[in-house]
């Protein structure tokens, strides 16, 4: 017997609790799952561009830059409730408050990571239950 669609979404909240908070960001979407699916995607996008940004701003050893750019990013991974992501969103942003390029390296190494778990975790999530009243927007 199939499961229901609240079921499968109770189901979906509890696998991906490690990387983002699936119950916060459909409350977030009002509910809807086609929204946050259209949500998801979009933050795909826009990930990929902060990436691009921050690198950038790296090699130009622009810190203020960095700083606008992990805040940018911090919001964003806020709204999917991944912890982690904004964690180490917060400490790049920090950094390039400070304009503290020396130590930067590695917050921002985990920073990319943490966003790139992020993005395959929505992303995957999308594929695998488009079928959850919602069509594939990826």
């Amino acid at each position: 017997m199939a499961q229901s669609i609240p079921t499968q979404i109770a189901d979906l909240n509890q696998t991906q609790t490690e990387i983002f908070d699936f119950g916060y960001a459909l409350n977030l979407a009002t509910g809807d799952i086609g929204f946050w699916c259209e949500l998801a995607a979009l933050a795909h996008d826009e990930f990929e561009v902060a990436i691009e940004k921050l690198h950038d701003a790296l090699a130009e050893l622009d810190a203020d830059r960095l700083f606008q750019t992990a805040h940018a990013l911090k919001n964003q991974v806020g709204n999917f409730g991944a912890h982690r992501a904004h964690k180490a969103a917060q400490n790049v942003e920090y950094l390039g408050r400070e304009g503290n390029l020396a130590e930067i390296d590695d917050p921002l190494g985990h920073l990319i990571d943490e966003v790139r778990r992020l993005d395959t975790a929505l992303t995957n999530l999308i594929h695998e239950n488009s079928g959850v009243g919602a069509e594939m927007v990826l």
